[in-house]
């Protein structure tokens, strides 16, 4: 498999860049329930040694899930596998029921640091379960374990020379097959493939040659207030380790040449048929999936949305390039633009008992490719004097403060806000943008 550095970024993608965005929607979720896949609980390995005792266990958590007198016991025999970091064993897999009654998969994973150094494995490993090819939910409702407890839990990895259990559970959709897959996301290879239960499976396969996107539907969804539209795409795994549809292409939309958030809402808000994913759920290879890929309305103009490919062979190639008829209303047209960022305006407001500058400024984008002020500058600094200032974090403003990443399509112009927490109202700010050239222009506000 080719650009997986591309491929399992998009997680932290779909964490930080990508995810950040849904950071005040209650529904969309980066780094929360559809990122994280890991939960356990670890002992204190700090503590001092009780010499009255016969066997040292310090080096291994012995302590046990929450105990389900429902629990049943699937597998009994324990799977082991290693890296050159650390050995996995695969224990304790059972299944059991949420509180609504519905099926859960229960299991846990010992790993044993096989280094000198501490290993992470909240990011750098995953563990991912999958029935029919498509990666299944965290368990959130299940009473057998806390999930946020256990995340904070192996938050500081595994020591070195010592052991960790990490306890996992899933939502099972049907009696088929369940599948761990164990990922290396620094080594970006694939460990331990083990059936965790009895069952058939769908027949997959890997056609390296067939066509790998297929954008077949449109439409529009209200999520607690927040209105979205979405395009549905069928998307085949032809590689050889699990990916997500936002690991095999990057998706853009624009209404009036601006560019729309991607939203990774929940999975919850998709159809019941079972034939889809978001576009951050993992498939097996050789399976075929279709992807609801959402996004945060603009405006009533219908959206352009141009998805291009992450492969190495491919890498920026545009794979689909249209306007969907969603809101039966034509965009604003493009016009002869110079790329350039021009002052606007400012103005002062309060927040959280401080003053904050805001400043205005108008991005023009005169390329013939999509770009961003990020692609023209590269810093931002605002001084009173010769005293820089701290840029607060506003989630309250009509605007984003990270619009600055924003894509804006060739002959279109866009508002970005910069944002300083004053030291006065009298003194005037300067603000210093440093262009990706290296050259830099300063920006004189009185506040009078």
């Amino acid at each position: 498999m080719k650009k997986k550095q591309v491929y399992y970024a998009g997680a932290l993608l779909c964490t930080s860049l990508f995810l950040s965005s849904c950071n005040n929607d209650k529904k969309e979720s980066d780094s929360t329930k559809e990122n994280t896949k890991v939960e356990a609980t670890q002992a204190d390995t700090d503590k001092k040694e009780d010499k009255s005792k016969k066997e040292d266990t310090s080096n291994k958590d012995t302590s046990e899930p929450a105990g389900n007198t429902d629990s049943k016991s699937v597998v009994t025999g324990i799977k082991t596998e290693k890296n050159k970091k650390l050995e996995f064993s695969v224990e304790n897999v059972r299944k059991s029921t949420d509180n609504s009654g519905k099926p859960v998969l229960l299991f846990d994973i010992t790993y044993k640091n096989l280094t000198d150094s501490t290993q992470s494995i909240d990011l750098d490993i995953e563990a991912l379960v999958f029935q029919n090819g498509k990666q299944l939910g965290i368990a959130f409702d299940s009473p057998e374990y806390n999930w946020a407890e256990e995340f904070e839990a192996i938050s500081d990895g595994v020591k070195a020379g010592k052991s960790l259990t990490a306890h996992y559970g899933y939502n099972l959709v049907d009696d088929s097959v369940a599948t761990l897959v164990i990922v290396d996301n620094l080594e970006y290879t694939t460990y331990l493939v083990q059936d965790l239960t009895e069952g058939s499976a769908p027949k997959s396969e890997i056609t390296a040659s067939g066509k790998k996107l297929d954008i077949k539907a449109s439409g529009t969804i209200n999520d607690y207030g927040t209105d979205y539209f979405y395009i549905d795409a069928d998307f085949t795994n032809n590689t050889d380790t699990p990916v997500a549809f936002c690991n095999l292409f990057t998706a853009r939309a624009y209404q009036d040449g601006i560019e729309c958030y991607e939203s990774y809402l929940t999975s919850d808000v998709l159809p019941e048929d079972g034939s889809y994913t978001t576009a951050i759920d993992h498939i097996l290879p050789g399976y075929t999936y279709t992807a609801r890929i959402f996004f945060k309305k603009n405006s009533d103009s219908d959206p352009k949305i141009v998805i291009t490919d992450t492969s190495d062979d491919n890498f920026g190639e545009v794979v689909s390039d249209s306007t969907h008829e969603i809101f039966g209303k034509e965009g604003t047209k493009a016009e002869e633009l110079k790329t350039d960022l021009t002052f606007e305006k400012s103005e002062i407001i309060e927040h959280e008992g401080s003053k904050v500058l805001l400043a205005y400024f108008t991005f023009s984008n005169g390329e013939k490719e999509p770009q961003s002020v990020s692609f023209l500058t590269s810093e931002d600094v605002g001084r009173q004097g010769d005293v820089q200032l701290n840029t607060p974090y506003i989630f309250d403003l009509p605007f984003d403060l990270r619009d600055t990443f924003r894509y804006v399509l060739p002959g279109y112009k866009f508002t970005v806000v910069y944002a300083y927490t004053l030291n006065d109202t009298t003194t005037p700010v300067s603000i210093t943008l440093t262009y990706t050239d290296g050259l830099e222009k300063t920006f004189d506000i009185n506040l009078n």
